[in-house]
């Protein structure tokens, strides 16, 4: 999330640290924990929002807590919830903005709730919703962005929908849409960070569009791209922070570029990354929040670095200490 982490571990039981001023951790906290804190329910995947949570539990119901200023939630109100309500059955996958959240079900149906002043949905509305209401149909992927939508259907196309201030929706134009635009082809995967967007097509290139002020777009430079641009090829999985990106090659190596000042990188603080560099070999898994990443290495291990402010890194230290930390769970 924003400002909070939770993991998923064996047995599909999950821990968490960091900010919980919205209850977005799901745990009794009022001041969050430094700490990775065990939660009483299991889930099988989880993506933290701004200051909210979404979890897919194992009977693929939608379950979500924390902020719900804006209905993100999908429960019916605008109360925060301080812990893991159902919401919506028959669900896949689920994604988490910044104020707006995503639901694929089984049916290829996709869903969404919260904030739609940018036109995130799709709809072509600029409506808020505070219940989850179907914006398309034959999806096989979805990504949030902080106020834009990724969607990946059955057939490889992406679509871009939402905020487009810098160029995000990679349709060639800086203006925000309601509609849904046809912006790639065989895509196999996306990502989409704060205020750029990622996909990675069938021949494991990756690609990205948007804001590219401290080079999250890789291009060795920092010039913003309304179009997508070529990052790397050889990749088999991509995510993205607020101004940053990483992603795993087909050698298990991890690379990043971008924002890099608080170590969330891989490597120590620095001024920003304009071009990928290789930062950690034999990577299972990795996932990024706003400002921090979570790396799974070969032997199970689960390794923290980047923006500790709230403890989010979930090892115990002081907030300048940025990692990388290997955590005990």
């Amino acid at each position: 999330g924003a400002y909070h982490s939770l993991v998923v571990m064996s047995y599909q039981t999950v821990s968490a640290a960091g900010l919980n001023e919205n209850g977005q951790l799901g745990l009794p906290l009022p001041d969050g924990s430094d700490r990775f804190e065990s939660l009483d329910y299991r889930f099988r995947t989880i993506s933290g929002g701004g200051r909210f949570t979404l979890a897919l539990g194992t009977e693929d119901s939608l379950y979500g807590w924390g902020d719900n200023s804006f209905g993100q939630l999908g429960a019916g109100s605008h109360s925060p919830v301080p812990y893991p309500v159902r919401i919506l059955d028959d669900v896949t996958a689920v994604s988490a903005g910044w104020y707006h959240s995503m639901a694929l079900r089984s049916d290829g149906t996709l869903w969404a709730a919260g904030l739609n002043r940018n036109g995130q949905f799709g709809d072509l509305t600029t409506t808020n919703s505070d219940r989850f209401k179907q914006i398309a149909k034959q999806i096989e992927a979805v990504a949030c962005g902080g106020y834009h939508s990724v969607f990946l259907d059955q057939n490889g196309t992406v679509w871009t929908t939402g905020n487009n201030n810098f160029g995000q929706l990679g349709d060639g134009t800086i203006l925000a849409k309601t509609k849904p635009v046809k912006v790639a082809e065989q895509a196999i995967s996306i990502a989409a960070g704060g205020f750029h967007t990622l996909y990675i097509d069938s021949n494991d290139v990756l690609w990205a569009t948007g804001a590219n002020e401290v080079g999250q777009l890789g291009t060795g430079d920092t010039i913003d791209s309304h179009e997508f641009v070529q990052i790397a090829d050889s990749v088999k999985f991509a995510a993205a922070g607020r101004n940053f990106t990483i992603f795993i090659d087909k050698d298990d190596a991890l690379w990043a570029t971008g924002d890099n000042r608080f170590g969330q990188t891989g490597i120590a603080p620095s001024d920003p990354i304009l071009s990928p560099v290789k930062v950690m070999e034999h990577v299972k898994a990795v996932a990024t929040g706003w400002y921090q990443i979570l790396v799974i290495d070969q032997h199970d291990n689960l390794i923290t670095m980047g923006y500790n402010g709230n403890g989010q890194l979930g090892a115990g230290m002081p907030q300048w200490a940025t990692g990388p930390h290997i955590i005990d769970l």
